[in-house]
């Protein structure tokens, strides 16, 4: 699973893993390493880095959970390209496509107030769209492609 400079670029990586919640860690932390160069030489950066790496960790349960119904086993592939103060983040899988076609809104509905009548999850897409400063979602064939972006 260890994440491979392709031959042409040396601005892009990509990591291949299989849909079990035991690889995100792993490549969630790798690509938290990757992006860890291009980021800001302040105190911001652990910080930036910190939220790409909770993002991919949340996107790849989601892939597992979600796009795969729990199956192990099922392609899973990451793509990180770094610009000038740009990263990118692309998960590819052949899952379930999102309902409706489209990420969830940010916002999640329920009462503060009401302990008992807290939401257990539901959180994911607020989180990841807080993080983010851009994130997309397309359908390609029998793909699903959601990219994350951070201005870096």
């Amino acid at each position: 699973m260890a994440m491979q400079a392709p031959h042409h670029a040396e601005t892009e990586k990509e990591c291949r893993l299989t849909s079990e919640l035991e690889s995100i860690a792993g490549a969630a932390r790798q690509v938290m390493v990757y992006c860890r160069p291009y980021l800001p030489a302040d105190r911001q950066s652990e910080a930036i880095a910190a939220a790409i790496e909770l993002c991919v960790t949340e996107v790849l349960t989601n892939v597992i959970r979600h796009a795969y119904g729990g199956a192990g086993g099922r392609p899973i592939q990451l793509q990180v390209k770094a610009e000038p103060g740009l990263l990118e983040v692309h998960v590819y899988d052949e899952g379930a496509k999102m309902p409706a076609g489209t990420i969830r809104s940010s916002e999640v509905d329920f009462d503060p107030t009401d302990i008992s009548a807290l939401p257990e999850g539901g959180f994911g897409w607020p989180l990841i769209n807080c993080q983010m400063d851009q994130v997309r979602y397309r359908r390609e064939g029998n793909r699903n492609h959601l990219t994350l972006i951070k201005a870096v």
